[in-house]
């Protein structure tokens, strides 16, 4: 019987039905096969839009993220706000639990509210005082970029060469993380139950460090602070950027008391400059430890670190420079001790109470770097000891036992 294609119009004869039976069969064949093969690839691609599903319900945060990422034009810049938005949301919270029977961690209690970053958390053993930094946010770091740019484009000129410019954005990308994250300036803040009672540090002067401890009721409070200033080249302050010469920081040791109030209101004494380092970017002017203005110890890039109050048996330590007296037994007492330009320094706590009330006492080193040979400058035919004025940054490790034996160890960077 014919078959006829009305599409095309074209025909098929076929001679006998036997002819036509066999050509629909091959057809029908033909369908079952490819339907069976489309059933299957039909079944996988069903498989598939459900697990797509699933799999976008479990990535939706990161798809969210992602595309947030991608539509940022300056990555950086983009990577830098969520860092300052989250260190303004961050608060300082204490727990406590009983050692004789730690079952359980006291639920923790938030001591500040959100708004402003604050850091380097802190209190007294018997957990009665509590202390951290708070920062002073800038409004706006505007100003401050462009004047660091223009710093950085006379400390590193295109005239010195293509990686200038990567050197300037590393530097200027830093700087821009600092200015965020601690802000203008410090208040400390000293929390007893319900009373937080804060106190500013002098302007333009941030935190790098907090350490307390209490003696006799009275809470004894250590820290460093740094500074940046841009001078000129007669080594006075300037703000005009066409004027600066180089750029000045300031680090400051302070030991400053803290008292109760009878109904439980932490007050604050007054701040004792300790020690003051100075470090010029470009060296323009001597690093190192000044006094009264001038410059008493010589230290290229001086530094502290290791701020901590012990309690050790310094065993009647006195003296100054490596005049120092036998660490014979004796009771165990607090004392701060902290490394500078290299040497470890402890102020004993006989010291500590001096200072804080008669501003006289002794900063005894205890921990200095061995003697290095210099030029004979004396004309004696020896070379002179000298005590490297550079950084080697001496990363001494001290502490005390149970029993008040202190051990230090200590490795030395070059």
């Amino acid at each position: 019987m014919p078959a006829v294609n009305v599409g095309d119009k074209s025909t098929n004869s076929y001679t006998s039905y036997e002819n036509a039976k066999a050509a629909y069969d091959a057809a029908q064949s033909a369908y079952t096969t490819a339907k069976e093969e489309y059933d299957a690839k039909k079944a996988a691609y069903d498989k598939y839009l459900a697990d797509k599903a699933a799999y976008d319900t479990q990535h939706a945060d990161y798809k969210k993220w992602y595309d947030y990422f991608k539509s940022v034009a300056d990555e950086n810049a983009a990577n830098q706000a969520v860092a300052a938005a989250a260190a303004k949301n961050t608060v300082v919270k204490t727990a406590s639990f009983n050692t004789a029977s730690p079952a359980a961690i006291a639920d923790a209690a938030a001591v500040n509210t959100k708004g402003s970053h604050v850091y380097l958390p802190g209190g007294s053993v018997d957990g009665t005082v509590t202390i951290y930094a708070q920062a002073k946010h800038y409004a706006t770091t505007a100003t401050l970029e462009s004047d660091y740019s223009a710093y950085l484009n006379k400390l590193y000129p295109d005239s010195m060469g293509s990686g200038t410019q990567s050197i300037r954005t590393y530097r200027l990308t830093y700087q821009k993380g600092i200015w965020d994250a601690y802000g203008e300036g410090t208040e400390l803040h000293a929390v007893a139950g319900d009373k937080n009672v804060g106190v500013e540090l002098p302007a333009g002067q941030v935190l790098d460090n907090m350490e307390i401890t209490e003696i006799g009721g009275t809470y004894y409070v250590a820290y460093t602070t740094s500074q940046q200033t841009y001078i000129k080249a007669d080594g006075n302050t300037t703000t005009d950027m066409d004027e600066t010469a180089d750029l000045l920081t300031t680090r400051r040791l302070y030991l400053q008391t803290l008292t109760l109030a009878e109904d439980g209101t932490p007050n604050w004494g007054e701040a004792l400059l300790l020690r003051t380092l100075v470090d010029y970017d470009q060296n323009s002017f001597t690093d190192g430890v000044y006094q009264g203005g001038s410059l008493s110890a010589a230290y290229q890039d001086p530094y502290f670190s290791d701020l901590q109050f012990l309690n050790g048996k310094l065993g009647g330590l006195t003296g100054a420079d490596e005049d120092f007296s036998t660490l014979a037994d004796g009771q165990p007492e607090e004392f701060l001790l902290f490394e500078m330009n290299g040497s470890t320094y402890v102020i004993p706590q006989a010291d500590l109470e001096s200072i804080a009330t008669s501003h006289t006492g002794s900063i005894i080193p205890f921990f200095q770097p061995e003697k290095q040979t210099g030029e004979d400058t004396d004309g004696d035919g020896e070379l002179d000891e000298v005590t490297s004025n550079t950084t080697g940054r001496a990363q001494v490790t001290i502490g005390a036992d149970g029993a008040g034996n202190i051990t230090p160890a200590a490795t030395r960077r070059c």
